[in-house]
């Protein structure tokens, strides 16, 4: 099965996942794409603010470290395994692996590319939206990971909502349709947790078990076998939260963590 991902090009989380997803899978990825966390002409202000103020002052630090330290050591003349974690196109370069960016995951030229080379699966973490032409395309069957227990929480902030909703956290994979974080689960697991938790640590967690969930997940599309036994759950579509809304979420990770 030609298989590509689909990655938002992403430098804390994604690359160190992706290192481990390739150094351990059994499986063949032709390529790797990278985009953006949100088209051209979307309006991410709103949201990255959020984001922002949702984490805390430790990550954010670290995040700066990190991201500024994986910069330079991007640029030094050192062999590949030493900067595989820099970002993903280092990773698929360590792993010798084909990888493009893209600025739109709906660019004609990518879905033409797509038809050309009769790609027939595509596992995505991606905020980008695919829209009916790349859905439409028959010989592809598109997957997205999501972190959450779906249907609960769906959106662009499911653990905060998780967090909000007192929900158990978890991740989804399920195929891709037109209505956002709908399509049929082929595969789901819960990320265990504690008071001592937040939003920056359960983010923690679930990359550390995304590789041998995305391998659980390429080996029941290879088998064609949904996992029958799924988590029930509500339907709800959590929106950007407001500042409100996030004040009230610090006050629940104080009260948790004031209980132990």
């Amino acid at each position: 099965m030609k298989t590509i991902l689909i990655l938002n090009d992403e430098k804390y989380y994604l690359p160190g996942f992706l290192d481990e997803f390739l150094k351990n899978t059994k499986h063949e990825i032709t390529h790797v794409f990278t985009v953006d966390f949100f088209p051209p002409q979307a309006n991410k202000k709103t949201y990255t603010k959020a984001s922002m103020v949702i984490m805390p002052t430790s990550f954010l630090m670290l995040y700066i470290l990190k991201t500024s330290f994986n910069a330079l050591l991007s640029i030094l003349p050192l062999p590949s395994r030493f900067k595989r974690l820099c970002s993903i196109a280092h990773t698929c370069r360590h792993y010798s692996i084909a990888h493009k960016k893209i600025l739109d995951v709906n660019d004609p030229l990518f879905l033409e590319w797509i038809k050309s080379e009769r790609i027939e699966a595509a596992l995505s973490i991606c905020s980008q939206i695919y829209r009916l032409p790349i859905l439409s395309i028959d010989h592809l069957k598109l997957y997205n990971f999501h972190p959450s227990l779906l249907p609960r929480n769906k959106g662009r902030f499911p653990v905060f909502w998780a967090f909000m909703r007192d929900d158990p956290q978890g991740m989804t994979c399920h195929r891709i349709v037109e209505k956002i974080d709908a399509g049929e689960i082929l595969c789901q697991t819960v990320v265990e947790t504690s008071t001592k938790d937040d939003v920056a640590t359960v983010l923690d967690k679930i990359t550390k078990l995304s590789p041998s969930f995305f391998e659980e997940a390429f080996d029941r599309i290879m088998q064609n076998n949904p996992q029958q036994n799924l988590i029930p759950g509500d339907s709800f579509y959590g929106p950007t939260p407001s500042m409100d809304e996030i004040k009230t979420y610090h006050r629940i990770i104080h009260d948790r963590r004031s209980k132990v």
